[in-house]
């Protein structure tokens, strides 16, 4: 069944997210429920029904109606629309986004961003004027999320200034594993000297941390930056890992050389690099930690990894 064309001028001031041809709303509404524990459809895009038209030329089937998924009880995302090539660069997109999403929650903006904080994710570039707050920068934060994981793109409004947002899939380097009881720290020093081929050690061990391993990565003396695994009982579990029991948190993290570059938007060649080579060790000791510890894993925006995704 077609779906819908989206009507431009109705949306230009509005957050909109934009994917591929190839996603579906199972995957949007997939990681909707793990930040949005009720999301649920209240009009189901596969299930709407056609709508049938008269006339010279006989009965015509037209496009169904978009779906609605209601996040929240003041945040839904309407869709999918779909826009050609033509219509996705006049809204700026990157080609191949083809299926756009309206997002809806009241409009709530706080102070600037202070350039400290840096703004890995561009929303401090595209609200110069103040950040999104309350359901409205919850919503976009995961927008951004959903976007880096599906390979696609957001356009936020700022009245009539609209910025997109490409994020890059490579930067969500750490991973979680959750499980009901932690790894010994032997057995984790043992992983990552495994992984690294470099001796691991326990950097710190207090009865809140629980304990943290590190290892320098390259060559020569961390060239790479360093390679952090904690171990923490955590307050804080995405929503979806509590079906896991009493949680703990095994965290593997990348620190790279400069961590100012890590805050960047677009980080130098010199960061990407480094990146690159740091990402399949994480994945390889978070891989090895799941093996022993079983439970679940979930990436820096704290979203579900298959474990065959790793």
């Amino acid at each position: 069944m077609p779906l819908p064309t989206l009507d431009v001028p109705a949306v230009a001031e509005r957050h909109l997210l934009a994917l591929p041809a190839d996603t579906e709303p199972a995957d949007v509404h997939g990681l909707a429920v793990e930040r949005f524990p009720a999301a649920a459809w209240e009009v189901e895009p596969s299930l709407a029904p056609p709508r049938r038209a008269g006339g010279a030329r006989g009965l015509r089937v037209l496009a169904a109606p978009p779906g609605l998924l209601r996040l929240a009880d003041d945040v839904e995302l309407a869709g999918p629309w779909e826009v050609d090539d033509t219509t996705a660069g006049g809204l700026g997109l990157p080609l191949g986004c083809t299926h756009v999403y309206v997002l809806g929650a009241p409009v709530r903006r706080g102070a600037v961003r202070p350039p400290i904080l840096g703004d890995p994710d561009g929303l401090g570039r595209a609200f110069p004027f103040g950040v999104p707050i309350g359901a409205e920068g919850e919503v976009l934060t995961w927008a951004v999320a959903c976007a880096r994981r599906l390979g696609g793109a957001v356009r936020t409004a700022d009245g009539a200034r609209t910025t997109v947002l490409v994020p890059d899939p490579a930067a969500a380097v750490d991973l979680t594993v959750w499980a009901s009881v932690p790894l010994p720290a032997p057995v984790v020093v043992d992983v990552v000297d495994r992984v690294t081929g470099a001796r691991a050690r326990v950097e710190r061990a207090t009865a809140s941390l629980g304990y943290r391993v590190t290892v320098g990565l390259g060559a020569d003396l961390g060239r790479d930056g360093t390679l952090v695994v904690e171990v923490v009982s955590d307050d804080v579990v995405p929503p979806r890992v509590h079906e896991v029991g009493t949680v703990v948190a095994h965290r593997v993290r990348w620190a790279p050389p400069d961590p100012v570059e890590a805050a960047l938007e677009r980080p130098s060649n010199a960061h990407r690099f480094a990146r690159a080579r740091a990402t399949p060790v994480v994945v390889a000791v978070a891989r090895a930690l799941l093996q022993g510890a079983g439970g679940l894993v979930t990436d820096a925006a704290d979203l579900l990894v298959e474990p065959a995704d790793l």
